[in-house]
């Protein structure tokens, strides 16, 4: 947890330098958490192996890298593991608004959207509604234009 905080660990995670990130299950409810994490020093060189042992709860009990930072058992390397595991664990409990109900925003006037095929929903935009009704008010368009009822 010494390289949690720490300035650099952030910003490897936000650059995208964890790779590779799994999990196994160990004995008495603890999970080893591994991954490949880019060099700070000799980016053009192989990614450094770290990994993490933790509780369930997410109590860290070990953790090493192969960096030379990393022989201390705290580095940038181990703390960018652990907001990457941050950051799953709050995507994996987050709901999308779309997966909820009434999430949407929709009109003030509009009540209720009643479902329909997909065939017969006018998916065009604004501008083209109005350029069309103009067209049939001016008699440029043979086709009329669609009216829709909200209830």
């Amino acid at each position: 947890m010494k390289a949690y905080k720490s300035m650099e660990a952030y910003n490897f995670f936000v650059s995208g330098w964890v790779h590779d990130l799994g999990t196994k299950v160990l004995h008495n409810d603890c999970r080893l958490v591994f991954a490949r994490v880019n060099r700070s020093q000799r980016s053009g060189e192989t990614p450094l192996k770290t990994w993490i042992i933790a509780k369930q709860d997410g109590e860290v009990i070990a953790a090493h890298c192969n960096c030379m930072a990393g022989l201390s058992e705290s580095c940038s390397h181990v703390g960018a593991i652990l907001f990457s595991i941050e950051a799953g664990v709050k995507m994996r409990d987050t709901a999308s608004c779309t997966t909820e109900k009434c999430k949407w925003l929709m009109p003030s006037h509009v009540k209720k959207i009643s479902a329909a095929p997909v065939a017969l929903i006018d998916f065009s935009s604004a501008k083209s509604k109005k350029q069309k009704l103009e067209d049939a008010i001016a008699g440029r368009s043979t086709e009329q234009p669609k009216l829709q009822m909200h209830t």
